[in-house]
């Protein structure tokens, strides 16, 4: 019996249990109709952009034909000096660098030397989940810092990645998320809104941690 063994051993001692293996325990089945408030007969699309309108952020809708457009129209609103665009997916990355252009904005790509100099940061998300009008942000081909250091940041979100609600996004074999829960990457996080502490004196102070302005644009992809 080596020390580990012997410390696990004198633990179920006192607690006068055996070393005997636990039987298998299985939890409750889920009543659907209480944890869901998100069914699959809604319109994602619909319930997403009123939830995350709630939460602060500044949602929008777009097709792939009038995504320039929309982004134009953001960074226009902003003016920024320098964008970081730090899109995974190569489609929508040239359209942001696009709209960037048409603008004669400069942007930058390199997140680790960059971040820091950007005014607006512009990446996709993984997912999105209707009920809270949150955002599945990965590390999967992007830095981390992309989505903490710029003060602004637009999110883009492709509709086909919606889910209904936090249940799907892991489970459902047909969530985007799905096979990050079987091979998570190094940082994942859940957006539902722009930075925000009430921690001193209960004074609410918008974009601590992160950027205090959140963009999304859901992108009819279907």
């Amino acid at each position: 019996m080596n020390d580990r063994e012997l410390v696990f051993s004198s633990v179920r001692a006192a607690l006068g249990r055996s070393g005997d293996a636990v039987p298998d325990i299985h939890p409750p089945r889920v009543d659907d109709s209480l944890a869901r408030l998100a069914g699959p007969d809604i319109d994602l699309g619909a319930r997403f952009i009123d939830a995350a309108t709630r939460t602060g952020m500044k949602p929008a809708r777009a097709s792939r034909a009038s995504l320039r457009e929309s982004l134009e129209s953001i960074v226009r609103a902003e003016a920024p000096c320098t964008v970081l665009v730090d899109v995974a997916d190569g489609s929508l990355r040239t359209v942001a660098n696009d709209a960037c252009q048409a603008l004669t904005i400069s942007t930058r790509s390199d997140p680790d030397a960059r971040a820091f100099d950007a005014d607006l940061a512009i990446i996709d998300a993984s997912a999105g989940v209707a009920e809270t009008g949150s955002v599945l942000l990965t590390s999967n081909n992007r830095r981390r810092c992309s989505w903490i250091v710029p003060p602004k940041v637009v999110i883009l979100v492709r509709a086909g990645t919606l889910v209904p609600d936090l249940l799907d996004l892991w489970t459902s074999p047909e969530s985007a998320a799905h096979a990050l829960a079987l091979a998570p990457p190094a940082a994942m996080l859940l957006v539902s809104g722009p930075s925000k502490t009430a921690d001193i004196e209960g004074v609410l102070v918008t974009g601590v941690h992160g950027p205090g302005t959140v963009y999304i644009v859901l992108i009819n992809d279907a």
